[in-house]
């Protein structure tokens, strides 16, 4: 695995004022090689810990998938590759996902949960792998999607099965 930073090629099919480019590639945070899904993903954490309101994770998830969907389908056109490792906007959405639900007011938590969505959308685990499968955008989105539900899940049953005054001692 190649750990040197640096820029990965623009594929053939895409000039650099493609919007398809930017929207896919999460304004180039996807280029950046070895940092693509996690820069990307850390920028979306940045947006909504400054945004900090309730809307605005499932506003910005609303446009993510959406203008996410269509730069998948337009690069996929012009270039026959759908699921490229430069497309991050898939794991943007998927942790805009998470935000929504989780809540971008509880900050410390979704520090937690990006390092775990990221791990967990890495691993491919099975349903993943199936929706990874899917056509076109279905499945660049749907498996990022998946990993983004897993993760929540896995937040939601370790709030319920550990106290919410754990850790915190006891006064006297």
């Amino acid at each position: 695995m190649d750990t040197t930073l640096g820029l990965l090629d623009v594929p053939d099919g895409l000039p650099w004022s493609s919007p398809a480019l930017w929207l896919s590639t999460w304004f180039g945070a996807g280029l950046i090689n070895p940092l693509r899904a996690g820069l990307a993903v850390a920028t979306a954490l940045a947006l909504v810990l400054l945004l900090r309101r309730r809307e605005w994770p499932v506003a910005l998830l609303v446009v993510a998938t959406g203008l996410g969907t269509t730069g998948v389908v337009f690069w996929e056109d012009a270039t026959g590759t759908g699921d490229d490792r430069r497309i991050v906007v898939d794991e943007v959405a998927g942790f805009l996902l998470i935000a929504s639900i989780l809540g971008a007011a509880r900050w410390q938590r979704l520090l937690l949960a990006a390092p775990i969505y990221l791990v967990i959308d890495r691993s491919k685990i099975w349903p993943l792998d199936w929706l990874e499968t899917l056509p076109g955008a279905i499945g660049v989105m749907g498996d990022d999607m998946g990993a983004a539900g897993l993760t929540i899940l896995l937040f939601l049953a370790a709030e319920k099965f550990v106290p919410s005054n754990a850790g915190r001692r006891a006064r006297s």
